[in-house]
């Protein structure tokens, strides 16, 4: 999928075909939600963490797709951006869940290409450290 800052969350949720968790599924993991659903969560490298209908200052947002595959919403710089679309190569970059400084291109970050995701900062914009593998 093209990453763009003219992208925007509810045009990624309908090409994603994902509905809103429901109150009575809020809380679960990601792993225990169907497929189809997404949420916000304040531990997005958490794979046990949970999702919530609510999107509160500084939570990521979180699809499970049709496929049960993973993808988080998030900003990073455009030159992270550009490394992480050409895929080509690891990229270390700061995730954050809204734009931030110079983190203001949106991308679209499927699990399957993170390595290692360290815990949420909580300061400086509560972005997630994150080393994403070239794609396959």
């Amino acid at each position: 999928m093209p990453q763009s800052t003219a992208l925007d969350p509810q045009a990624i949720r309908t090409q994603h075909g994902v509905t809103l968790v429901s109150a009575a599924q809020e809380g679960h993991s990601r792993n225990r939600l169907p497929a189809g659903t997404y949420g916000f969560t304040g531990a997005p490298g958490e794979p046990d963490g949970g999702l919530y209908s609510k999107q509160i200052f500084l939570t990521f947002e979180v699809h499970k797709l049709k496929d049960s595959s993973i993808h988080l919403l998030g900003y990073v710089t455009p030159q992270e951006a550009e490394m992480f679309n050409n895929g080509m190569q690891t990229v270390d970059l700061n995730f954050y869940p809204a734009p931030h400084q110079a983190a203001d291109t949106l991308i679209v970050l499927p699990w399957s290409r993170v390595r290692r995701a360290l815990p949420v900062s909580r300061i400086d914009g509560n972005f997630m450290p994150a080393t994403i593998a070239p794609r396959p």
